[in-house]
């Protein structure tokens, strides 16, 4: 994504886990939110293998903790990410990862190239043995605000 398309983003339009209190407030003045980009908490977005999703910082000005999770039956967790020699000089990627990028300070959620998810055993998701890759799933963006960006 180019510069100029990150930095015009707008705060997401999401709904926001809990109505009445959607931050949790940590005692060392941190708050994390979750978002449910694309949908709800009764119906999240989907995200499917090789998407790539800019999201404007939620909390403008702060360096920030995201993490991308996925649902596997009724469980939420961490997809992790695996990479691995898919067909003799081919990387391909499992999982979903979340980061801020800079200068924009937005958050890029990136799906992996082959699938969301691999089996628990290969890539270090925590939803236990399945015999199958995920090429989509629903998908939540956990965030948590940091210190401010000097």
């Amino acid at each position: 994504m180019a510069k100029s398309q990150v930095s015009k983003l707008s705060r997401p339009s999401c709904q926001t886990e809990g109505s009445e209190a959607p931050f949790w407030e940590g005692s060392s003045g941190t708050k994390t939110v979750v978002l449910y980009l694309g949908g709800s908490a009764a119906s999240p977005g989907i995200i499917t293998h090789s998407q790539r999703i800019a999201v404007a910082n939620h909390f403008p000005g702060h360096y920030v903790m995201a993490e991308a999770q996925i649902r596997v039956g009724n469980q939420w967790g961490r997809a992790a990410w695996a990479s691995y020699d898919w067909m003799h000089g081919m990387f391909a990627g499992s999982g979903v990862a979340a980061a801020q990028l800079f200068p924009s300070g937005a958050v890029i959620i990136q799906a992996g190239r082959h699938s969301v998810a691999a089996q628990s055993d290969g890539g270090g998701s925590p939803f236990g043995e399945f015999n199958i890759f995920l090429n989509s799933a629903p998908y939540r963006l956990v965030v948590t605000r940091l210190g401010k960006i000097m």
